[in-house]
């Protein structure tokens, strides 16, 4: 009677091994592909809501220096080009120029490998603004080049992820910042 108890104590047969390993392999592949466009999704979001973050950071900094501030996209800054760069406009033209204070500045392609600016939107560069720029004024309202305020519609940046998913940031003629 010992002896019958101590053999069923001893451990796992190779087939039993076998077949939990066979389940496991299963289960994975079922659930890799959710995991990568899962991962794909997070990503997106994240990059929309860094860039929703930039036109944040220009409008506050635009009422707390009482200057123009400006986001604008595309541009060749040290002979880089840059994505975004966030800038306090001094002389207000919505031009980056030397003497403009840099904020922040960001290149695509090291910070989000996998997002990219839509180039089948908005006059083929993802961007709506005029000259790619959207800058606020003192009262944290949105201008255009002529200082004054924009009041019809809002403009966009259209960003998407190598799976094709993609979002919108919005900046409305009040100065608000969504993500659809």
């Amino acid at each position: 009677m010992v002896m019958k108890n101590l053999r069923r104590n001893e451990g796992f047969t190779l087939t039993e091994l076998m077949v939990v390993i066979g389940i496991i392999v299963i289960a994975a592949a079922f659930t890799l592909p959710n995991i990568s466009s899962w991962r794909a999704s997070a990503k997106l979001k994240g990059a929309a809501r860094d860039l929703a973050t930039n036109f944040q950071v220009a409008k506050m900094e635009a009422t707390k220096r009482n200057r123009v501030c400006a986001v604008t996209f595309n541009i060749t800054v040290d002979d880089t080009l840059t994505d975004v760069i966030v800038y306090v406009d001094v002389a207000e033209d919505l031009v980056y120029n030397a003497g403009d204070t840099e904020i922040l500045r960001r290149p695509f392609d090291s910070t989000y490998r996998t997002i990219s600016l839509d180039e089948t939107k908005a006059d083929g560069d993802g961007v709506s603004f005029k000259d790619n720029t959207m800058a606020f004024n003192s009262r944290g309202l949105p201008i255009d080049n002529t200082a004054s305020v924009i009041t019809d519609g809002a403009d966009s940046v259209f960003i998407i992820n190598d799976l094709g998913g993609e979002k919108t940031i919005r900046v409305s003629p009040a100065g608000n910042i969504s993500i659809n």
